[in-house]
């Protein structure tokens, strides 16, 4: 009885190994498409503001020898951009600036960010089901929930491009997780894990950490709102900030 009961449970995790195997895939399959997009290029250029600080600040001679040969960059304390970092892309950034000397240089680094942002999304869907997992211990809702998030057509799209939103979400619920267990266990792993995620979720927009310095959390619901509210005041502030450009520019159309 115990060995059935072994193989059951060992063929439903294949199976759900197999599931998100798939779903991985079919992403994958849509990367060659996506396009590059209206900021992609600035957003790479803040990475690299970001990468040049550290070089200039830690003196290391390989960094910013590099940036000798690269116009118009400067470390990013000197940016208006200065209000948000790109420290999810540190790991990549080495082969961006690999790849700056191809002859193909544009078309590849995209690809690469393309990549390495849907490699974040996906990172967001699997912590997802193990969130779902955490709370309800029920495969087939985790499994839902999970299905439900990689497949809305809005946030999928995002997740093979946008650095900023869909990244963030991520981001949110593997900080999410590793709260709850926190808060569950109380050990030193976790809370370190937490910190890091909310370091990193605090360096990519200012909206994914502050309802978090600013708030007591005591039980599970207690973070779920805080991720809610910083999530929504930070869409909030993006549409308002497009809302007041737009008006802007239509103000100085009709003068």
């Amino acid at each position: 009885m115990g060995d059935m009961q072994t193989m059951t449970e060992q063929k439903k995790r294949y199976t759900i190994l197999g599931i998100f195997v798939a779903m991985f895939l079919f992403g994958a399959f849509f990367l060659r498409e996506t396009g590059v997009y209206f900021d992609e290029h600035s957003e790479e250029e803040i990475l690299y503001m970001n990468i040049l600080q550290y070089g200039e600040t830690l003196q290391i001679s390989k960094i910013t020898n590099w940036f000798q040969w690269k116009d118009g960059y400067r470390p990013i304390c000197e940016s208006i951009e200065r209000d948000h970092g790109s420290a999810p892309y540190y790991l990549c950034a080495p082969l961006l600036m690999k790849l700056e000397q191809h002859p193909e240089a544009a078309r590849l680094q995209s690809d690469v960010w393309h990549a390495y942002t849907y490699a974040l999304f996906f990172l967001g869907v699997i912590y997802m089901y193990r969130l779902l997992w955490e709370l309800f211990r029920d495969r087939r809702t985790a499994l839902l929930g999970t299905l439900m998030l990689f497949l809305t057509p809005r946030i999928f799209a995002d997740g093979l491009y946008n650095n900023k939103d869909s990244v963030l979400m991520s981001l949110i619920i593997v900080m999410l997780f590793y709260g709850i267990r926190f808060l569950e266990r109380k050990d030193f792993k976790n809370a370190c894990l937490l910190g890091i995620c909310a370091g990193f979720c605090g360096n990519l927009k200012i909206s994914g950490i502050y309802v978090f310095a600013t708030c007591s959390y005591n039980t599970a619901q207690d973070i779920a709102m805080a991720v809610f509210t910083s999530m929504t005041q930070g869409v909030l502030v993006a549409g308002l900030s497009t809302y007041v450009n737009q008006l802007i520019k239509q103000l100085e159309k009709d003068e």
